[in-house]
């Protein structure tokens, strides 16, 4: 495994811990592919966006988009969704507060605005870091990012 994918696997686990009721991956896959249950549940996907313009030997700070999938019922209110939404974004500054190893940045984050009801989405900017990926071993980087929460 590469070492940015040691780091996404990792943030992806903490983020697991840190939302235990809702399905995190590293498979971005379109609405009509996720099941019912996981819609409802709420589906985190963990995806890489590459990393800042650092050169070795300085350490990286790796930068991620984090897209949260949501399904509200059909006759539920827009600002049902929005809720849904909001509660996707909560549970990520949780996990900035309690994570460790490495500092996690929200740089923004944006959401559905009703326009796919009863679908509902967010995405959120990261960087997370920083990572000596020249000098440190793929094990060792995972181990950096720990959960608190």
């Amino acid at each position: 495994m590469s070492k940015p994918g040691a780091v996404l696997d990792r943030l992806a686990e903490v983020l697991a811990q840190a939302a235990p009721s809702r399905v995190v991956t590293r498979d971005f896959l379109d609405f009509s592919w996720r099941s019912q249950a996981d819609l409802q549940a709420g589906v985190f996907t963990v995806l890489g966006r590459g990393a800042s313009n650092s050169q070795p030997p300085r350490a990286e700070i790796l930068r991620v988009l984090l897209v949260g999938q949501v399904q509200v019922g059909e006759d539920a209110a827009g600002s049902t969704l929005e809720e849904a939404e909001g509660a996707m974004v909560d549970e990520l500054y949780h996990l900035a507060r309690h994570l460790g190893g490495a500092y996690l940045e929200i740089s923004g984050w944006r959401q559905s605005m009703q326009l796919e009801h009863p679908y509902g989405w967010m995405t959120a900017d990261l960087s997370i870091g920083p990572f000596d990926l020249d000098a440190t071993s793929e094990t060792e980087l995972a181990s950096l990012i720990t959960y608190s929460g």
